[in-house]
Formats: C-alpha cells, structure tokens, sequence
C-alpha cells in the first residue's frame, strides 16, 4: 500500500482484547482524527465535534496530536495527565495508536 502524499497513519488498537485486533487508518492533511475514522466507517462515539461533551474521549498510546489551539474544553486535567485525547479537533503530524476499547463494538 502506497501512503498518499499529505496522508499520516493512524493504528487503532483494542487494549481490551487478548489479540489486541489493531485496523490502520490515514488522516488527510487538515482532517480531524474523528473525521478520518467516520470516513473509514469506524464508529466512534461522538456527539459535538467541538471538544465540549468528551464523548469521543480515547486513549492516546503512541505519538502526539495537536488541537491547532483549540482548547478541549471537554477534557479534564486529570484525563490529559493520563493519556486521553479529544479526537473530534485532534489533528496529528506523525503517526500515532489509540485504544480503540472504549467506543468499540
């Protein structure tokens, strides 16, 4: 598979299982990760899209994100500390791994 020109790979993990199942996505330049995982069909939880519920609250394992100076609002300090993003405004540079646990079915 050849990886589009401003494409970045995105691996999602279910940490729950013992297979840890993983699906790899791309996030388009500009795209949100929760709008690269609608796209894909992957059916997160989420009802904003503005970081103001936290519903789409997930695990960030591997790699960085950027929210382009949004504040999540709906992100606690606690759940930061601990590793939770807001996918619903993240964007990411380089590759990343969320648990996907939380929100899948």
């Amino acid at each position: 598979m050849t990886l589009e020109a401003d494409s970045i790979t995105i691996r999602l993990v279910d940490n729950s299982s013992e297979d840890r199942d993983s699906t790899t996505i791309l996030v388009h330049d500009g795209e949100t990760l929760l709008e690269a995982m609608l796209r894909r069909g992957i059916e997160i939880k989420h009802a904003c899209r503005n970081a103001a519920c936290g519903i789409c609250l997930t695990p960030l394992l591997e790699g960085e994100i950027d929210y382009q100076g949004r504040i999540p609002r709906g992100l606690s300090k606690q759940e930061e500390e601990d590793g939770y993003i807001l996918p619903c405004i993240a964007t990411c540079k380089h590759a990343i791994t969320l648990d996907s646990h939380r929100w899948s079915s």
